[in-house]
Order: structure tokens, then C-alpha cells, then sequence
């Protein structure tokens, strides 16, 4: 069976095998770097088609040592997925450093050490195109976060909140649009989360912490949101779904979006997350990231 779809944004196989009495095959396809869009891949035999559809994320860092140029302050951040030449920076403060290690299928990245900004690190983006990356209107950002600690550690020692992503369209007035972060407060284990610029919180029931995010656990994180709702999604179920009023955002040259750090005014990075974050992908809500493995069915054949 031919492959073809009509978008630069997609590279395929010329063709595909359906081995005799099957109705479908896989193939693997490579999106360069793009904004968020819907490709439709057809298949065509015998003067039939099919057709499935892709949704190409607009950013995937991955968090493995092959997205990063080198271990010193200013080391290029190239995620797996992005706007074409878009980039960001490890930004180390003292004897900060980043750390890798696998969660899951592939590896995550941590940031030792929380929660000043001496001796920590982190990756930064900057410029007018996060606009095009975090949309206010609409959007999906998931990701996956290894514990290094447990309940009773959160308790003492790791109380600090620790930021696994932090995007300000306007640091001067400290205007956090998207974020998420790990808490202790109250003798709750509390997840914050902003889906564009309302301020949400998610108290994880007493007795399950350490099931959900106890040390060495890796939680599945979705936050969606479609300009009047917001969706929480843990491991895959949701959690929590609140409306909240959609802001007005003003992108610059110099907004900021910190991957493992939240930005304090000039201050730089605080709050590092020493909890191994990997996947963080922006996308479209209700739709899958990236392209591998993605099925084609056999054309009717007349």
C-alpha cells in the first residue's frame, strides 16, 4: 500500500506491507517542527484509499541528554519537537546540575538542587514564539514526573514546592499563564496548576500519596483547557475539571517558559524540581502526540 500526505510536516514510508487476511498495518512517521496541526496520512491499493489522521505536536522535549549541547551554564536545549530553530538554554546557577535517568520508555531530566537559586539549574526558553506554543484559546500539555521522594519525606526535608514547568508571557509583572508544581502544605500533598492564568489546586486524598506519587512513582499529568474549562488528568483519569475566565496574553522577546524552574522577575530560576520530568509535550486537547506506530486501514476494494 502507498503512503502519502500532502504535508511537509510529516515524513513517511513510501508504502506500507498488509500481510494476506489483515485489516491493517503500522507505520512510523517523522514530524519536523511545527505548530500544532491535524495531518490526515493516505493509504492507497488498487485505486481505493483510506485515510488516518496525526496531530503534530508543537513542542516535545523529551528530556534526554541527546536534546542538550553540553553540561555548562548556556549549554543549547534542542527539543525533539519544535518550532523550526526554536531552542532554549541550560541555565546553571553554582554547582547546579542536570541529571538523567529513565522514566519508563525513555529518559527524564531533574535539576539538582531545589529550591533557591544558588547551586540549581534548569532549562530556559525565551522569545514572542511561546505564544504560538502555549495558545490561551486552546490547548494540551502533558508530561510524565518521577517522585525522588516520599510522603513522609514531603512532609520534612522536601516540603518546598518544586516546579516541573513555569511559562510567563510577561516576568516583569511576574504573569504566570501555564504552570505546574508539587507541594507539601497542611499535611496535604497538593498539585498547582495553572491552565492560563487561574490560579488551581488538587489536594491528593490522605492515604493515597505515596500510591500515586510516592518515591520512585512516575505520574502521568495532563492539563487541558479550551478557553472556559480546564481538565486535570492523572494517570489518564480526570481528576478535577474547573471553568475559569480565559486572559489576555502579550507575548514578548522576552517572555519566558522554564522547564524544571519558575522564573522570579531578574532573580533567575527557583523552586528546581529534583523529580525527574520526561515527555513534556504542548499539543491539541483530545488528540494524540506525536506520530509513531499509527494504524492505516485497507482501502474497500471495489
Amino acid at each position: 500500500m502507498s503512503l502519502s500526505s500532502g504535508n511537509p510536516a510529516i515524513t513517511l514510508p513510501a508504502s506500507v506491507t498488509v500481510v494476506s487476511n489483515a485489516t491493517s498495518s503500522t507505520f512510523t512517521a517523522e514530524a519536523t517542527g511545527t505548530l500544532v496541526q491535524e495531518v490526515w496520512v493516505t493509504g492507497s491499493l488498487n485505486g481505493s484509499s483510506a485515510a488516518t489522521g496525526l496531530t503534530v505536536s508543537a513542542l516535545q522535549i523529551q528530556g534526554d541528554p541527546s536534546e542538550l549541547s553540553g553540561w555548562s551554564n548556556g549549554a543549547i536545549v534542542t527539543p525533539k519537537v519544535a518550532l523550526s530553530g526554536f531552542a532554549g538554554q541550560l541555565v546553571v546557577a553554582g554547582n547546579g546540575v542536570a541529571k538523567f535517568a529513565p522514566v519508563e520508555a525513555g529518559n527524564g531530566v531533574s535539576f539538582l538542587n531545589c529550591c533557591s537559586n544558588t547551586n540549581t539549574a534548569h532549562y530556559k526558553f525565551t522569545g514572542v514564539e511561546l505564544g504560538d506554543i502555549f495558545s490561551v484559546n486552546q490547548g494540551q500539555i502533558s508530561f510524565c514526573l518521577k517522585s525522588n521522594y516520599s510522603f513522609a519525606q514531603r512532609q520534612t526535608t522536601a516540603a518546598s514546592p518544586r516546579f516541573a514547568f513555569d511559562v510567563q508571557d510577561n516576568v516583569a509583572t511576574h504573569h504566570h499563564l501555564f504552570y505546574f508544581l508539587t507541594e507539601y502544605t497542611s499535611n496535604y500533598l497538593i498539585f498547582s496548576y495553572s491552565p492560563g492564568g487561574s490560579a488551581l489546586f488538587y489536594y491528593v486524598p490522605h492515604g493515597t500519596e505515596d500510591t500515586l506519587f510516592g518515591n520512585g512513582v512516575t505520574l502521568h499529568v495532563t492539563i487541558a483547557w479550551d478557553g472556559s474549562i480546564s481538565k486535570l488528568y492523572l494517570n489518564g483519569a480526570l481528576v478535577q475539571s474547573k471553568s475559569y475566565t480565559q486572559p489576555a496574553a502579550t507575548w514578548t522577546a522576552g517572555s519566558v517558559f522554564d522547564l524544571g524552574a519558575t522564573e522570579y522577575l531578574t532573580f533567575g530560576g527557583y523552586n528546581s524540581s529534583d523529580d525527574l520530568i520526561s515527555g513534556f509535550t504542548v499539543g491539541v486537547p483530545n488528540q494524540s502526540v506525536g506520530v509513531p506506530n499509527q494504524p492505516v486501514g485497507v482501502p474497500n476494494q471495489p
